[in-house]
């Protein structure tokens, strides 16, 4: 029972943190206000982590963790480049969207360039792989796979950016902040179907060339 209540105890720490280092940084988080995020008291969250950096340490190792699960659900087959390129974004911009740990994880990677986990090692390698080895035939009108690799880096970072303001700020939807999966998918529709190419169409709404 008491190993039970430590490991929830443990639990509730790492996403208090996780709001905390998301919303306000490594920088602007003290344990003090993450112990206060968790209704608990300072001893019992240094009794599981001895330092900020030992918190920000374990967030960012759920935080990589939640997304190199999340691509490993990705279709081991898709019916082209592009379709998987489409549900590779919208798979991260949906991840940031509604998880603070991950969210916080990447904000933690670009805080702390000293420390792991790296979040963007746990995606970047594999978008940048796979574009390279597309055929040219798959790609889109006057697009080249480092175009695309951009694209969706650019995608998912203004998706992080905004999934923040959102959580935290709930008027900046008012003032047009977009990045939204829905807002994601509608960018890459425009982008990816392109002329007379375009067939099909992928599960998201995205409609994507066949191979």
């Amino acid at each position: 029972m008491r190993q039970q209540r430590a490991v929830r105890t443990r639990r509730t720490l790492v996403d208090a943190a996780a709001e905390v280092f998301d919303r306000d940084g490594y920088e602007g988080a003290s344990l003090t206000r993450v112990a206060q995020a968790a209704d608990t008291s300072l001893g019992a969250l240094t009794f599981h982590f001895a330092s900020k950096e030992d918190l920000a340490r374990t967030v960012g190792e759920q935080g990589v963790g939640r997304t190199r699960a999340a691509l490993m659900d990705l279709p081991a087959h898709p019916a082209s480049s592009m379709s998987w390129l489409a549900s590779f974004t919208l798979a991260l911009t949906g991840l940031l969207d509604h998880d603070p740990t991950v969210r916080a994880a990447a904000r933690l990677t670009r805080e702390l360039l000293w420390a792991p986990p790296n979040w963007y090692s746990a995606w970047q390698p594999a978008l940048r792989d796979r574009l390279a080895s597309v055929c040219p035939a798959e790609l889109p009108p006057g697009a080249d796979p480092s175009t695309l690799t951009a694209l969706a880096a650019h995608l998912i970072a203004g998706s992080e950016t905004c999934a923040r303001q959102r959580a935290y700020h709930p008027e900046a939807g008012e003032q047009g902040c977009g990045g939204s999966t829905e807002d994601v998918s509608r960018i890459l529709r425009l982008v990816l179907d392109s002329g007379p190419l375009v067939e099909g169409a992928h599960p998201t709404g995205v409609s994507v060339r066949k191979g």
